[in-house]
Protein backbone atom coordinates (compact mmCIF):
# COMPACT_ATOMS: atom_id res chain seq x y z
CA UNK A 1 0.00 0.00 0.00
CA UNK A 2 1.21 3.15 -1.07
CA UNK A 3 2.62 5.68 1.51
CA UNK A 4 3.86 3.13 4.51
CA UNK A 5 7.17 1.39 3.65
CA UNK A 6 6.51 -0.08 -0.27
CA UNK A 7 8.68 0.60 -3.04
CA UNK A 8 8.76 4.00 -4.33
CA UNK A 9 10.27 2.93 -7.67
CA UNK A 10 7.56 1.48 -8.51
CA UNK A 11 5.36 4.80 -8.09
CA UNK A 12 7.58 6.43 -9.56
CA UNK A 13 7.55 4.68 -12.50
CA UNK A 14 3.88 4.50 -12.77
CA UNK A 15 3.75 8.16 -11.96
CA UNK A 16 6.23 8.97 -14.97
CA UNK A 17 4.72 6.48 -17.28
CA UNK A 18 1.03 7.62 -17.20
CA UNK A 19 0.98 11.06 -17.79
CA UNK A 20 3.76 10.67 -20.84
CA UNK A 21 0.93 8.67 -22.21
CA UNK A 22 -1.57 11.00 -21.68
CA UNK A 23 -3.27 9.49 -18.56
CA UNK A 24 -3.87 11.84 -15.74
CA UNK A 25 -3.00 10.68 -12.60
CA UNK A 26 -3.88 11.24 -9.16
CA UNK A 27 -2.02 9.69 -5.79
CA UNK A 28 -4.91 10.07 -2.76
CA UNK A 29 -3.61 9.61 0.97
CA UNK A 30 -6.47 7.25 1.25
CA UNK A 31 -7.61 4.28 -0.59
CA UNK A 32 -7.16 3.39 -3.18
CA UNK A 33 -3.88 3.47 -3.73
CA UNK A 34 -4.04 5.87 -6.78
CA UNK A 35 -6.67 6.39 -9.61
CA UNK A 36 -6.01 7.37 -13.67
CA UNK A 37 -8.69 8.85 -15.65
CA UNK A 38 -8.30 8.56 -19.50
CA UNK A 39 -11.58 10.23 -21.36
CA UNK A 40 -13.90 10.08 -18.30
CA UNK A 41 -13.07 6.33 -17.78
CA UNK A 42 -11.49 5.93 -14.19
CA UNK A 43 -9.58 2.59 -12.91
CA UNK A 44 -8.59 2.52 -9.79
CA UNK A 45 -5.32 0.62 -8.55
CA UNK A 46 -4.25 -0.89 -4.65
CA UNK A 47 -0.49 -1.93 -4.41
CA UNK A 48 0.24 -4.66 -2.26
CA UNK A 49 4.12 -4.80 -1.69
CA UNK A 50 4.21 -6.08 2.06
CA UNK A 51 2.63 -8.69 3.00
CA UNK A 52 1.92 -9.50 6.86
CA UNK A 53 0.13 -12.89 7.05
CA UNK A 54 -0.72 -11.72 10.95
CA UNK A 55 -3.00 -9.22 9.44
CA UNK A 56 -4.68 -10.50 6.35
CA UNK A 57 -8.26 -9.06 6.76
CA UNK A 58 -6.83 -5.65 6.53
CA UNK A 59 -6.07 -5.97 2.86
CA UNK A 60 -8.80 -8.40 2.22
CA UNK A 61 -11.77 -6.12 3.62
CA UNK A 62 -10.10 -2.84 2.06
CA UNK A 63 -10.03 -5.08 -1.07
CA UNK A 64 -13.65 -5.99 -0.83
CA UNK A 65 -15.04 -2.84 0.31
CA UNK A 66 -13.20 -0.74 -3.17
CA UNK A 67 -14.05 -3.56 -5.23
CA UNK A 68 -18.13 -2.46 -4.71
CA UNK A 69 -16.99 1.64 -5.52
CA UNK A 70 -15.08 1.36 -8.36
CA UNK A 71 -16.50 -0.98 -11.67
CA UNK A 72 -12.68 -0.73 -12.71
CA UNK A 73 -10.79 -1.78 -10.03
CA UNK A 74 -7.21 -3.87 -9.66
CA UNK A 75 -5.13 -5.29 -6.84
CA UNK A 76 -1.30 -5.23 -7.71
CA UNK A 77 0.50 -7.67 -5.90
CA UNK A 78 4.47 -7.16 -6.03
CA UNK A 79 5.95 -9.23 -3.27
CA UNK A 80 9.64 -9.51 -2.93
CA UNK A 81 10.12 -13.61 -0.76
CA UNK A 82 8.70 -16.50 -2.07
CA UNK A 83 7.51 -17.12 1.73
CA UNK A 84 5.16 -13.76 1.04
CA UNK A 85 3.70 -15.04 -2.42
CA UNK A 86 2.83 -18.56 -0.93
CA UNK A 87 1.33 -17.03 2.26
CA UNK A 88 -0.47 -14.83 -0.17
CA UNK A 89 -1.70 -17.22 -2.63
CA UNK A 90 -2.87 -19.56 0.47
CA UNK A 91 -5.05 -16.37 2.53
CA UNK A 92 -6.41 -15.84 -1.06
CA UNK A 93 -7.76 -19.12 -1.81
CA UNK A 94 -8.95 -19.90 1.94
Amino acid sequence: MYGKGNNIHLFNFISTFLPANSFRLNFVPIAPDFIFNCGGLSVAFVFVTNWDCDNVSLIFSRVQKLRTQFARFYVIITLPAKQQIDSFIQSYLK
